[in-house]
């Protein structure tokens, strides 16, 4: 658990981090607010002003459901990072109580179910990359980088899955297979 003073120190981060930025020479007024808001809930349970509904502005709310994801996909010292479904499912079932139902609407439009440069699975046990979201939100377009048996591919095939493939899991970020990947041919 943290400590008072550490708890009081993530509570206020908001408010300096928008010190900060005023510090350097930031002026623009809708992005330091945004900042200062970023962790204010529509429900008022955020902080560090416990802001309710409408006194969230705008720019905030798209800014903290980022951060919600942003947060939820990378590990932390008490839990493993949270694979991009279920972060944007959790994101999706917050909406209209702690955020912004027509920004995560958008937002996961946007984003898709399956993140681009996410590691993937697929029912033909080839592993494949999520290169970019289609308009079926759970079938991606797919460069596959690894036969059936894990042998990275010389020349990575890309996939839409409108072919009957499925995605049967996200693999961890870790997975050795990512450190031997040729970027380029990805992107």
């Amino acid at each position: 658990s943290l400590s008072h003073e550490q708890q009081d120190h993530v509570r206020t981060h908001p408010l300096e981090s928008a010190r900060l930025l005023r510090d350097v020479g930031v002026k623009d007024h809708e992005w330091l607010t945004a900042v200062e808001q970023h962790h204010e809930r529509l429900n008022g349970s955020g902080y560090p002003m416990e802001l309710v509904g409408d006194n969230v502005c705008p720019s905030a709310r798209i800014l903290g459901i980022a951060d919600i994801y942003s947060a939820m996909t990378k590990p932390r010292a008490y839990r493993a990072a949270i694979q991009g479904p279920s972060a944007v499912h959790s994101i999706f079932q917050s909406r209209g109580s702690l955020v912004d139902e027509s920004f995560t609407q958008t937002f996961i439009r946007v984003l898709g179910v399956y993140p681009p440069g996410i590691l993937v699975r697929l029912s033909t046990e080839e592993i494949g990359v999520v290169t970019r979201r289609t308009e079926n939100l759970k079938q991606p377009e797919v460069k596959v980088v690894t036969d059936g048996s894990d042998k990275i591919l010389q020349i990575y095939q890309t996939r839409d899955l409108s072919d009957g493939t499925i995605i049967q899991e996200i693999l961890p970020r870790a997975t050795p297979v990512r450190s031997r990947l040729n970027h380029r041919q990805l992107w």
